[in-house]
């Protein structure tokens, strides 16, 4: 029992968290999904269980988060949707070796803009809430991969938007919104399929971050990968700017009128005739005369 890693208790009935859970020091996850936990004052304890990574309090009626959750540092995932929330801690947001939050199905209004120490974050949901105002911290946690924002009172989204290049998955669906900025372009893995939001709102984007959008694969660049789509929007955006390119009619070429060639008149071959060749009468071939043999008597062979 003491080497329990994992443990869940599930539909137990449960008011508060049970004790005896403090002595379990090689836990690693914890679930407590579907009780009637409405404290968890005791949750400073959870400092002492270093291997904790995973705390799941869904589904509960938990009303507070305490100030001393900021103790139980080594925390990477924590569950905390379905519950009786009005207000996230400033506290909550000094678990910075968290990665995983979700505070959906609450009831808070706002998320505080301490939101940008959580520099390893990668899945924030936070859907089903009263949250009006989206803070521009939340999008320096550039790490993020899911954003879940829907069923809120959203009435814009913040341009810093496009600092999420490593954005897979998008929830924006039951808010306010009348638009939606066109630096989505700039999250260029985000794809359609996993981008929730009313039809309306998608059509109004532009057509080249459409393009991006529902494109079925891509060529990322986001810690060492290369973003084919990102690409894209930049192009799109550098054609857009206020750099006007000079009209085609004023590129006017010269007339080939004015390209006189030289006439072929002018260029007069020499005449043949003007190429006499040396005659053959002037070469005199030596007399076969003048070549007198020796005369054989002059051949007297050696006397024996």
């Amino acid at each position: 029992m003491m080497n329990l890693a994992e443990l869940e208790l599930h539909n137990c009935e449960l008011e508060r968290i049970p004790h005896a859970i403090f002595s379990l020091t090689n836990l690693q996850e914890l679930d407590l999904k579907s009780n009637n936990i409405r404290t968890i004052e005791e949750i400073i304890s959870f400092q002492h269980l270093k291997r904790l990574i995973c705390l799941k309090l869904w589904h509960n009626k938990i009303i507070t988060i305490p100030i001393s959750i900021s103790q139980v540092k080594n925390i990477e995932s924590l569950y905390l949707s379905h519950n009786k929330l009005e207000s996230i801690p400033v506290s909550l947001f000094s678990l910075i070796k968290l990665r995983y939050l979700d505070l959906s199905h609450n009831s808070i209004s706002s998320i505080p803009i301490e939101v940008v120490f959580m520099q390893n974050l990668q899945h924030f949901a936070i859907t089903g809430n009263k949250v009006e105002v989206i803070p521009k911290q939340l999008f320096k946690c550039v790490k993020l991969r899911t954003l879940c924002l829907g069923n809120n009172c959203i009435s814009f989204i913040p341009e810093k938007i496009g600092q999420l290049t490593q954005l897979t998955h998008l929830e924006l669906k039951g808010n306010c919104l009348d638009r939606l900025p066109v630096q989505l372009g700039q999250c260029g893995l985000l794809r359609k399929s996993c981008f929730i939001v009313e039809d309306h709102l998608f059509d109004s984007l532009p057509t080249e971050v459409k393009e991006i959008v529902n494109q079925e694969s891509s060529v990322a660049m986001v810690n060492g990968y290369f973003s084919y789509g990102l690409l894209v929007f930049f192009c799109h955006m550098k054609a857009r700017s206020d750099l006007t390119p000079e009209p085609l009619s004023d590129l006017t070429p010269e007339p080939l009128s004015d390209l006189t060639p030289e006439p072929l008149s002018d260029l007069t071959p020499e005449p043949l005739s003007d190429l006499t060749p040396e005659p053959l009468s002037d070469l005199t071939p030596e007399p076969l005369s003048d070549l007198t043999p020796e005369p054989l008597s002059d051949l007297t062979p050696e006397q024996t």
